[in-house]
């Protein structure tokens, strides 16, 4: 959290931050009223809007990653635990208090042992705070990683194919190879179990976007258009394929939307690369810069709040369920962007706020 605040700032870093942002509150607001069990025009737009938007945390993965994978800068194991980690911490139970709070007064959740649980579970977006803690864990030996280019290749595809691809591969085979061979469970039972024995856990988890977006940060590529290709067809597939999912076993399979999965991967790679290659085409002026910089420090604040936002504006009736689906995802995004932004500015001015909550 500290490197957001740095000199010499790489303006697409802030840029990107504020899409995810804005993304993570787009997806929240498609899933918040969701039927998905009632196949419909709302379940088809919503399904478009999801899919459309999972490279939203990956993309919060790879934008650290470039930072603090950067040799340039020095960060200690002390400072990493010390300042890093320990202001999520912070930030985690701070922000989890006023959550459950909320439950108990506002929804009238009065169990007090369920109260204080609650401020240890957290919220269910804080499973990014956890996450991104365990990826910080790994700095130390992600950094030595990244100054050997040949290590970050090498960890990358290994990455690629032990977290992204085999862990999907095995699934739908375990779901439609019934389709095909009868009693075909003993084939994927076999399959599982080599998988397990092997037991690659190095390559699992999120530190794969970690050092991947150092890698597209330090290289340039020339085939961008289709990489960008690939990010829309990996977009399609999610869309066509949790609606045949939905066919075949009558409700939503969500398989596809999972983050550490190759379509999303390839999502987020496009959208990182077209606003990385996409920044400096574009003569932003110093107050549009400004802008952005500001914007960009609060989005951290935002990502905490905008939760207990989307949840008041439900409480008093203003869902997204209330009209069209299609209009109503982008315009309750936009006012929970705006509210949370407006929250967390407020709270940015008042230091113990700044240094513990955001």
């Amino acid at each position: 959290m500290e490197l957001a605040n740095r000199p010499n700032r790489t303006l697409y870093f802030d840029i990107l931050r504020i899409l995810a942002t804005f993304a993570v509150i787009f997806l929240h607001s498609a899933c918040a009223s969701w039927d998905k069990d009632n196949f419909n025009f709302d379940w088809n737009v919503q399904n478009i809007y999801d899919s459309a938007v999972r490279w939203c945390v990956p993309v919060f993965v790879m934008i650290s990653g470039a930072l603090f994978l950067n040799p340039e800068k020095q960060i200690s194991i002390k400072k990493l635990y010390t300042k890093n980690i320990v202001r999520i911490i912070a930030a985690f139970f701070l922000w989890s208090t006023i959550y459950s709070a909320y439950n108990y007064f506002i929804n009238n959740d009065h169990n007090l042992i369920g109260f204080a649980l609650n401020i240890f579970y957290g919220p269910f977006h804080f499973w990014f705070l956890f996450m991104i803690v365990g990826v910080y864990i790994s700095i130390p030996i992600l950094r030595q990683i990244a100054q050997n280019k040949t290590a970050t290749k090498y960890f990358l595809i290994m990455a690629l194919v032990f977290t992204f691809i085999l862990p999907l591969f095995l699934l739908i085979i375990s779901k439609f190879l019934p389709f095909i061979i009868p009693n075909s469970e003993a084939i994927t039972s076999l399959l599982y179990y080599y998988d397990d024995k092997f037991n690659l856990k190095l390559f699992a988890g999120y530190s794969g976007y970690f050092l991947l977006g150092y890698y597209l940060n330090t290289n340039n590529f020339k085939r961008t258009n289709l990489i960008y290709a690939i990010g829309i067809v990996s977009f399609v597939i999610i869309v066509i394929g949790s609606i045949i999912s939905y066919y075949i076993y009558g409700s939503l399979i969500t398989t596809l939307y999972g983050y550490l999965t190759p379509f999303v991967l390839f999502e987020a790679i496009a959208v990182f690369l077209f606003i990385k290659n996409l920044t400096p085409k574009i003569k932003f002026s110093a107050k549009a810069i400004n802008m952005i910089t500001k914007i960009s420090n609060l989005c951290f604040g935002i990502y905490l709040v905008h939760i207990l936002v989307l949840w008041t504006l439900s409480y008093f009736g203003l869902s997204t369920n209330k009209f069209n689906t299609l209009i109503s995802v982008p315009v309750i995004s936009i006012l929970v962007f705006i509210i949370s932004l407006l929250i967390s500015s407020c709270l940015h001015k008042i230091p113990f706020c700044r240094k513990y909550m955001m």
